[in-house]
């Protein structure tokens, strides 16, 4: 008898232990939803709240929580992150949250839904944050939830933009966390209950924007705009976007901000100042989406160029004067080599058109200046002077003037003769050996509007084999 209770009570714990198993399964498939508990070890105060911004199908009558939800509107702490220096900063203003593991793979309004063993990582911390809690209860539906803890709307401060570039507004509030020149990427915004059950003005779905590690200042972001927008020929989404990823790229490179890099030698802007937030020209707003977009790590379209040129380095080439009295363009003296893939060349050149003009400055020698480039003079009305170099006087006692030629413009074909020369397109690409003892030569990438982009490398990208006739 003693044997069989034995058994027994050994079957029972055994069947126990498989549904206490099958249950603790169960738990981590459970989908989350708005409200659900989450923890993050390095926080000074661990426990924290998912909330769902975006609208989704309901579980239990509460929004279903899926893997858009990953900024600091969607994961709620309330302490300063211990890996921040002295645990000071919040961890709302410090957060850089990676992608959703572990999730579901029956789609939610298109979207992965999170499971209770959902993760995601902080990249600023080092720290893997956790659900705790699914936010589903298996109390009946009816049970009263007058007095239960709402999540609470994390204000921040700062400057917020949408996503086409538009200036949404700003936040300066004693009671918000942040800075006021923090600037961050919205949708729009809406008014809201506060805590305190007055209405307050809510930024959507805001995003921080960072360079690198740091949050980029309104000024810095407003002073770049500028410059990235003068630099710029037309209202082109796409010669903007590379502009501003091409000087970013640099700035990394050379170890500088992109702010500072903007400001020495390497723009040529002239009077380089702020871009006013309020403007609202498309060309204002098509250049801060372009920075938005560099911001937020999108896809870099001049595969990590640092310089750009425009319609000069055709028309001079190394073969033309120009109209500094040098010869040519400046990159055949500073790398290397120069390639271009043939693709990357036609669009650049289909760009510029057949010729370029440029200001003459009278400078250029008619004994050895070179090039096909032909001097264009105008008819200007100049004192007829005497031998005491005094203005002559007409029979009508009134001033003489004569009419003279003076320079005007130089005008270059496109393209220069460098690129005709069917010696650097022996591979179907240009390709040109400069000779100058240098490490890197400079590949051609992309063109943009009138202007192409450089990517350093100490090899040649395009294939080095000859192309049969």
């Amino acid at each position: 008898m003693e044997n069989v209770k034995e058994n027994n009570n050994k079957t029972i714990a055994e069947k126990r232990e498989v549904r206490e198993k099958e249950d603790k399964v169960s738990e981590e498939l459970k989908l989350v939803i708005d409200g659900a508990k989450i923890e993050c070890k390095l926080c000074t105060n661990p426990q924290g709240i998912l909330k769902v911004n975006f609208d989704t199908p309901t579980t239990q009558d509460k929004l279903t929580a899926t893997v858009v939800e990953k900024d600091m509107r969607s994961l709620i702490f309330m302490g300063n992150c211990l890996k921040s220096p002295n645990a000071a900063a919040p961890c709302v203003a410090v957060m850089q949250l990676g992608e959703w593991k572990d999730v579901g793979t029956l789609k939610v309004q298109d979207q992965f839904p999170l499971l209770k063993k959902s993760t995601i990582p902080c990249n600023y911390g080092g720290s893997t944050i956790e659900i705790t809690d699914s936010g589903q209860k298996s109390e009946p539906a009816e049970i009263k939830t007058i007095a239960a803890p709402i999540p609470q709307e994390i204000l921040v401060n700062g400057h917020f933009y949408n996503a086409d570039g538009s200036f949404e507004g700003k936040a300066n509030k004693t009671e918000y966390t942040g800075s006021v020149n923090d600037v961050y990427v919205c949708s729009g915004k809406e008014t809201k209950n506060g805590t305190d059950g007055k209405p307050v003005e809510v930024f959507k779905d805001a995003q921080l924007l960072k360079e690198g590690d740091t949050n980029i200042t309104h000024p810095d972001f407003c002073y770049i705009a500028y410059i990235v927008k003068h630099e710029a020929g037309k209202d082109d989404l796409k010669e903007l976007k590379c502009i501003a990823y091409t000087s970013f790229n640099r700035s990394k490179n050379v170890k500088s901000t992109w702010k500072k890099l903007l400001s020495t030698g390497y723009s040529s802007v002239p009077s380089k100042i702020l871009m006013n937030e309020t403007l609202k020209d498309i060309k204002s707003k098509l250049t801060r989406q372009a920075l938005i977009y560099v911001l937020q790590g999108k896809d870099d379209l001049t595969k990590g160029a640092e310089f750009w040129d425009g319609t000069d380095f055709l028309a001079w080439g190394n073969s033309e004067t120009n109209p500094y009295n040098k010869l040519g363009q400046n990159k055949f003296d500073e790398y290397k080599f120069i390639e271009i893939p043939k693709d990357v060349y036609d669009d650049f050149l289909a760009a510029n058109g057949t010729s370029s003009r440029y200001k003459d400055k009278g400078n250029h020698n008619e004994q050895t200046h070179q090039g096909d480039h032909e001097h264009i003079t105008k008819k200007v009305k100049k004192p007829v002077l005497g031998k005491d170099g005094k203005q002559v006087k007409g029979k009508d006692g009134k001033p003489l003037f004569q009419e003279v030629n003076v320079p005007d413009r130089i005008k270059y074909p496109i393209p220069a003769a460098d690129f005709k020369n069917q010696n650097y397109w022996t591979t179907g690409h240009f390709y040109y050996d400069t000779g100058v003892k240098t490490a890197k030569g400079i590949s051609g990438t992309i063109t943009a509007g009138k202007s192409i982009f450089w990517k350093l490398t100490a090899t040649r990208l395009t294939n080095d084999t000859a192309v049969e006739k």
